[in-house]
């Protein structure tokens, strides 16, 4: 479905979703909407709130989106729910970010790095 980008009096550019899009979805006038930037020229919507599915979907997606940080992940952690602690947690090697953030921001090469010093006991 496409939404037009609208403007206010004042210039400020806002979206109007449809009602009948906003139930399917099932959101309600006041959420609080996160951008993900899917760094092809599109962006995903997801309503904040329902912390756990958020993170769940923006998680499938980023490993959807990054087959080697996928394989990596599973090489190095063989619990699925170790990689999903390790992706949400602040990591010291990463300045303190998570490893979805640093990958959303678009450093991959960085997330693998710190994977590969897991991987072979390099904690310097």
């Amino acid at each position: 479905m496409k939404v037009k980008i609208e403007k206010t009096c004042d210039g400020e550019a806002f979206l109007n979703i449809p009602e009948i899009l906003q139930k399917e979805l099932q959101w309600d006038e006041g959420d609080q909407i996160e951008w993900l930037d899917n760094k092809d020229g599109s962006w995903t919507l997801c309503r904040v709130g329902l912390e756990s599915d958020i993170q769940s979907k923006s998680i499938e997606y980023i490993l959807s989106q990054h087959p080697t940080l996928k394989d990596q992940m599973e090489n190095v952690f063989d619990d699925s729910d170790l990689r999903t602690e390790w992706l949400t947690s602040a990591i010291p090697a990463l300045s303190g970010f998570t490893p979805l953030e640093v990958v959303i921001e678009g450093d991959l090469k960085r997330v693998l790095d710190a994977l590969n010093r897991i991987k072979y006991g390099d904690i310097s």
